[in-house]
């Protein structure tokens, strides 16, 4: 439930991370195309296919991951998994791990987070080794 509160403390950053948007009851059921309790036979070849996992191959490009190791949406085996994959595949990878860091790191206060401003020189670096 969103507050006034919530909405005076974010100020205009409200908006930019998405406070305001209402997601309809059936929202997951038309992202996958099936509802989770439904028992469609097919359902977990739909979520296959929106893990980025699935689609490893030589070809992706070089990837940099950025991850809390206290995430609570993605855990942080996950991106190391995804990270084993892409080395296996010879794709060029980092993987960042940052300690006691949840998801969303850069998205609320990143100007004091420290999270977010070693995430932001990573991403220089990373993109100065692809020029």
């Amino acid at each position: 439930m969103i507050t006034r509160w919530m909405r005076y403390r974010w100020g205009g950053e409200f908006e930019r991370l998405g406070f305001s948007k209402q997601l309809p009851a059936n929202w997951f059921e038309d992202l996958v195309g099936a509802n989770p309790v439904s028992g469609q036979a097919d359902l977990l070849d739909r979520l296959t296919l929106f893990s980025p996992i699935t689609h490893v191959h030589p070809g992706c490009p070089p990837t940099l991951l950025l991850q809390g190791d206290d995430d609570l949406l993605v855990p942080a085996e996950a991106t190391l998994r995804l990270r084993r994959k892409l080395q296996e595949a010879g794709v060029p990878v980092v993987c960042v791990i940052f300690p006691h860091t949840d998801h969303g790191f850069d998205l609320i206060l990143p100007r004091y987070s420290p999270s977010a401003q070693v995430s932001l020189y990573d991403l220089d670096c990373f993109l100065a080794l692809m020029v």
